[in-house]
């Protein structure tokens, strides 16, 4: 058994939420471990899974080793671009979780990066989430940064809301795209139907990309994109709307390939927020994408 102690800042909360922000791990086993008797809230057994935790409560859970650690590490390199002491810039492979999920139980960059030895910041009650300012898909790889200190998430964080920070792309989309340069205006909303899809509406948020061909083939178009707003999934949803789909998108395009959407973060820059300097990285295009 290992013990793992937890303290409230916020209440009002059900105890099986705070342990999976904290944690990770679904709420199946959270709530088979609550009712066995697992968890304590301030020194008392609590086996309610909905019980209500309030400011300052101290939450201890046992668990058993199993439930964390059966997870297999997969054979995932991540290559580290730069590091100091307030924040580590990397590449993520395509396949890689960010971070995990309700119902998935796998190892995921942050756990990679922890093991790696490098500490994260980590706002109470999100655990899981550690360092995180900004995501990358699981099937799209490329360049990111982590945070290491709250004040820089809040910096970080800060410059993704003012759309300050510099982000580039490459993408293989299906078709030959004819016009050099396209400007994608056009608003993103979540799918009514499908929940994990999103897509062009016009009650959706403000949404806009530019895209430029690199060079064209016969069935098939490299192109850079720049995305000037953040929303999910907006360049795969933007290229499936204008009838370029990311090839190997399974859910806005043709997935034939099974490899993964063709798509790469090459290009990142933003304010460093402690020097103030402007920091800028930028990798080759992936071998994945040419093939």
């Amino acid at each position: 058994m290992t013990e793992k102690k937890f303290h409230v800042s916020d209440g009002n909360i059900r105890l099986d939420r705070f342990l999976h922000g904290c944690t990770g791990f679904s709420r199946r086993v959270l709530k088979e471990s609550i009712q066995n008797s697992l968890v304590s809230v301030n020194n008392r057994v609590v086996v309610k899974p909905s019980f209500l935790l309030s400011p300052d409560d101290l939450v201890v859970f046992d668990y058993h080793v199993s439930e964390d650690e059966d997870v297999s590490w997969e054979d995932y390199r991540i290559e580290y671009m730069f590091e100091d002491e307030d924040l580590v810039v990397l590449y993520k492979p395509c396949g890689l979780l960010v971070h995990s999920s309700e119902g998935l139980r796998e190892k995921t960059l942050i756990d990679y990066v922890r093991r790696d030895g490098i500490s994260l910041y980590c706002q109470e009650g999100l655990q899981f989430r550690s360092g995180l300012v900004h995501r990358l898909d699981r099937m799209t790889e490329g360049l990111m940064v982590l945070v290491k200190t709250e004040e820089a998430s809040q910096s970080l964080t800060e410059q993704f809301k003012q759309r300050t920070i510099e982000k580039g792309y490459v993408a293989m989309v299906k078709g030959n795209m004819q016009n050099d340069e396209i400007d994608i205006d056009q608003p993103i909303a979540r799918h009514n139907i499908h929940d994990h899809r999103f897509c062009v509406s016009k009650g959706g948020k403000p949404s806009f990309s530019r895209v430029e061909v690199l060079k064209r083939y016969n069935s098939k178009t490299l192109c850079r994109v720049i995305p000037k707003t953040g929303r999910t999934h907006q360049i795969r949803v933007h290229l499936s709307f204008v009838g370029h789909p990311v090839l190997g998108d399974s859910v806005y395009g043709d997935a034939s390939q099974r490899k993964g959407q063709l798509l790469q973060s090459y290009f990142l820059g933003f304010t460093h927020p402690r020097s103030m300097d402007r920091m800028r990285f930028s990798t080759a295009i992936s071998e994945r994408i040419l093939s």
